[in-house]
This record gives C-alpha cells, structure tokens and sequence, in this order.
C-alpha cells in the first residue's frame, strides 16, 4: 500500500458516513480515507434550475439539508479528514460552501473563486483560501 496516495471516499462509503452520523454511531465508524468530497445540492439547483422540475428542487434542498451538515463537516476535519465540495462556479455558492467551514471547492473557474476569496478574505470561515492549490479549468 502506497500511503502517499491520498484517498477520497466512495459513493458507498459517503452514504454509509451519512447514516453512521445520523444514527450517532459517527465515532464508532472507522475511516482511512483522507477526503470526504460531495455535491453541493443547491448548486446542482442553481446550475440546472431551468430544466429541473419543480419536485425536484425541492428533493435538492432537502438533500442540501442533511448533506451540508456542520457538525459532520467538524466531527470529520476533528479526523482529520478534509471535506471538499463541488462543482461551485459562482459566487453565491462559495459564500455558501464558506459558510459551512469546508477544506476545498472544486469549481470549473478557478478564477472566480481566487477573486471571491480575495475579495471576502476578511469575512470568509473557509479554509480554501489558505491553500496556494487551486483545482480546475481555467476561465476561458
């Protein structure tokens, strides 16, 4: 085994970390992935509100509900397990994703969210900003 490869979770484990959690048998679960990395419901919403129906929005907000949870995101970093969301390409979902303290935003513009980022350094609770590494295509 190769520990310098870093391991993100499965699907499987993601659902499986999510019912631990809700059954408050978090602790319990062990974990030898080092990045817990999900979708951010609200900006699958924003992305496709055009095409969505209007059921559907509202099944991604209850989604947004229980997979944004703060209390996981911090049992998971206490683990020292980084929590990265994605795919976030505006402004509004980086203030989202900061407000809930995570590790790393992919996005499509890195750009972006280098300037939001410079522009919020002083009101941002993120730790994305920290990191020189920035993941993602390139404004065009």
């Amino acid at each position: 085994v190769n520990r310098d490869i870093t391991l993100f979770m499965s699907i499987r484990k993601v659902a499986l970390t999510y019912l631990m959690f809700y059954l408050g048998l978090i602790g319990l679960f062990p974990m030898k992935e080092a990045v817990f990395d999900i979708p951010m419901p609200s900006a699958i919403v924003d992305q496709f509100s055009d095409v969505l129906s209007r059921g559907q929005k509202v099944l991604a907000h209850i989604a947004h509900f229980l997979m944004m949870n703060r209390l996981l995101f911090w049992h998971l970093q206490r683990r020292g397990i980084k929590v990265v969301v994605f795919v976030l390409n505006n402004e509004k979902n980086f203030a989202v994703a900061d407000r809930y303290n995570v590790d790393g935003i992919m996005t499509d513009f890195p750009s972006r969210l280098a300037k939001y980022h410079s522009d919020n350094r002083e009101c941002s609770g993120s730790k994305v900003g920290e990191s020189s590494q920035i993941l993602g295509k390139e404004d065009e």
